[in-house]
């Protein structure tokens, strides 16, 4: 298969990530600029994130087909999803629970998406480590997270560091009033 042609299993992914983008602005009643911005950034996040892991922890079963450097396309999308989820749920359990959005709803909401998402790429994308057969699973029953059990407190730890980074940014809430992607940012206040 040449280099650009996708594989099912990536348009599944495609098809997994439309689906959420629905749900976010429908479901979760989120803004598809802010929703857009946040998965930018939680796939620049992802991308960053595998670099250091080395090739070995990059090179995935055959239907993963499209790399950027030594790093799975699918992978960073994967990354810019579950990042945006975690964003997304956090946001609609801070107004569902009427509590302020940061670091105990990125807790409650985060372990069950990694969760979920381990499920859906092992399951419906058949998105798996090349060598995933070496590994004991950390969830037989859902036949998921076949890795290194390091690697999920390593992804852990990148989420947290992602969302100190939305705290930075000004765009860890619904309201993106300071954020450094409001519009008009740059300008000189109305008087």
């Amino acid at each position: 298969m040449p280099a650009f042609m996708m594989s099912l299993d990536e348009f599944k992914l495609l098809i997994v990530l439309l689906l959420l983008f629905c749900a976010y602005t429908w479901v979760l009643r989120q803004s598809l600029r802010h929703t857009a911005v946040i998965f930018l950034l939680a796939c620049l996040t992802g991308w960053i994130a595998q670099v250091p892991l080395g090739r070995e922890l990059n090179l995935y079963t055959p239907n993963i087909t499209i790399y950027l450097s030594y790093v799975s396309v699918a992978v960073i999308v994967t990354w810019g999803a579950g990042l945006t989820t975690i964003y997304a749920a956090h946001l609609w359990l801070a107004r569902v629970l009427r509590i302020g959005a940061g670091a105990r709803t990125i807790a409650l909401s985060g372990i069950p998406i990694l969760v979920a998402l381990e499920f859906v790429g092992s399951n419906i994308i058949r998105m798996k480590l090349h060598d995933y057969r070496n590994y004991a699973s950390l969830m037989p029953l859902l036949n998921s997270m076949n890795a290194p059990p390091w690697l999920y407190a390593y992804y852990v730890g990148t989420a947290l560091l992602f969302f100190y980074a939305l705290i930075r940014l000004g765009i860890h809430t619904e309201d993106w009033s300071r954020s450094v992607f409001r519009r008009g940012a740059g300008q000189p206040p109305r008087l």
